[in-house]
């Protein structure tokens, strides 16, 4: 169920909203750039490599084609903005990841210290045993947690993989 939970909210907010890419060939490497975000010469007076925008596959502005002055002015400045907005969706995505991650954390919590409790009066032979304040777990202990589940998972994976490298032959 935690591992559910984790996965749901890394999935619901890590996916992008409508993603606009823009490509560049940069003239210094040679290489091709990509930025979620317009370069500073992007539909500016000034010169720079040819940039292609694509947003949902499709390529939607040229910098290899003329436009008109005032279209020009009108697409730098919607790039300019798309980006502040992408940028302020991803922090508003982020902060309600967090806020879940932490509610999702201090009910774990809760319910750890409610079976622990649970645990140590049958073993008490049904004493009162009080509660203890248990803190919720740090950020570093959440970390330590995803390493362990990731460590576990590759050797699941490099198991399966040696099983088809080497298949068991039977005698």
């Amino acid at each position: 169920m935690r591992r559910f939970l984790i996965s749901l909210v890394i999935t619901v907010f890590s996916a992008t909203v409508y993603a606009r890419m823009y490509q560049w060939m940069d003239p210094d490497s040679g290489t091709t750039q990509l930025s979620g975000k317009p370069p500073a010469w992007y539909r500016s007076d000034s010169s720079g490599p040819r940039i292609f925008v694509f947003e949902n596959g499709k390529v939607i502005d040229d910098t290899g084609l003329s436009v008109s002055e005032p279209e020009r002015d009108r697409l730098r400045q919607q790039a300019f903005l798309q980006a502040e907005e992408d940028k302020s969706a991803a922090r508003d995505k982020l902060m309600e990841a967090k806020r879940l991650e932490a509610a999702l954390g201090q009910e774990q919590a809760e319910e750890e210290t409610v079976v622990e409790t649970a645990e140590l009066a049958d073993a008490a032979g049904a004493a009162e045993v009080p509660a203890e304040e248990v803190p919720p777990p740090t950020e570093q202990d959440t970390i330590n947690q995803m390493r362990s589940l990731i460590e576990e998972w590759e050797a699941n994976r490099i198991e399966a993989a040696k099983g088809l490298v080497n298949p068991a032959v039977d005698p």
